[in-house]
């Protein structure tokens, strides 16, 4: 997240590390939670090192499935790890495949209302749509950009601000923009969503927020699902595909934009993928990751420090 933070917290957005949820909604066989363990974890030095999972029949699928499924979305999400290069690679590829649509590509990186030109150097005109090089880790991305300046009808922006979002964290619902405060009341989340959100948003600061925050970035991150939920939403209205690349929290269908695509576009088709890493996905069930994702691509774990060791303490 883009609010106020030490260079530490900064690193935890959404989509830096995966969660560790407390809870389950699975309720199947002990055969079926071994079958989708094996799956997804990966049982024996002969799995492949990325694979992905069909949540809808918890089936292992090629690359060339994945894009003929996603080609049948009005709205394709598709997550990150904003950490590992291996994400950025593999949806540069998928973009390549999906470029005959001439998708409009919604960027949480970028800020809405702006956009890349799709000629030039590649970072001046993403900085100049509100892309910040240092918080991204440039050149990280530079793969996903460089292909989605490719295949793209339209690069645009879908966060809000980063003074936006310090303001809400701090006034809450008198700093929503009219826009967005209309789509977040019009897709109110579940209590056990709402739970879930707060929870992760708990765990990504290392769990060393005060409860008093909580309230404020729990709004901020809806705000930022909202900016992008109608960015797509407008990418849409001449039939033209919209693709959003963002965190796995922001395309989470629990309580990410799904939610607000439900309520903004609900007769129109939404895919989600989340980018996992295999050292994290063995600790979830599957109706979790159901709940979460229509699909699943799990790559390696990136190379990094945990990031709450020097996370400041309360």
């Amino acid at each position: 997240m883009h609010i106020a933070q030490t260079n530490t917290a900064k690193k935890l957005r959404f989509g830096y590390k995966t969660s560790h949820p407390k809870r389950s909604f699975f309720h199947a066989s002990k055969i079926k939670t071994l079958f989708a363990a094996c799956l997804i974890a990966g049982c024996g030095a002969a799995v492949a090192a990325e694979r992905i999972v069909d949540l809808g029949n918890q089936r292992e699928i090629s690359r060339e499935a994945l894009v003929a499924s996603l080609k049948q979305g009005e709205f394709i999400l598709l997550g990150e790890l904003h950490d590992n290069p291996a994400h950025h690679a593999d949806r540069a590829w998928l973009l390549e495949k999906l470029a005959a649509a001439r998708p409009v590509i919604v960027a949480e990186h970028l800020e809405r209302g702006r956009s890349a030109a799709g000629e030039g150097e590649l970072l001046p005109t993403l900085e100049s749509a509100g892309f910040d090089a240092r918080n991204w880790r440039w050149p990280l991305h530079r793969p996903l950009f460089e292909a989605a300046r490719q295949s793209a009808r339209a690069l645009v922006g879908g966060n809000i601000e980063r003074q936006t979002a310090r303001a809400i964290v701090k006034e809450k619902a008198s700093a929503l923009p009219a826009d967005i405060a209309a789509a977040i009341a019009a897709a109110p989340l579940t209590e056990y969503a709402r739970q879930t959100l707060e929870q992760d948003l708990l765990d990504n600061h290392c769990g060393q927020i005060p409860a008093s925050l909580i309230p404020g970035l729990n709004l901020a991150q809806r705000a930022r699902d909202a900016a992008m939920a109608l960015a797509l939403e407008a990418a849409v209205k001449d039939g033209t595909p919209a693709l959003l690349l963002a965190g796995n929290g922001h395309v989470r269908r629990d309580y990410g934009v799904p939610v607000l695509l439900d309520a903004l576009a609900s007769a129109r088709k939404t895919i989600a993928v989340g980018f996992l890493e295999s050292d994290k996905t063995s600790e979830l069930h599957d109706a979790t990751l159901k709940a979460r994702y229509d699909f699943i691509w799990i790559t390696d774990p990136a190379t990094r420090e945990d990031p709450c060791l020097n996370f400041p303490k309360r």
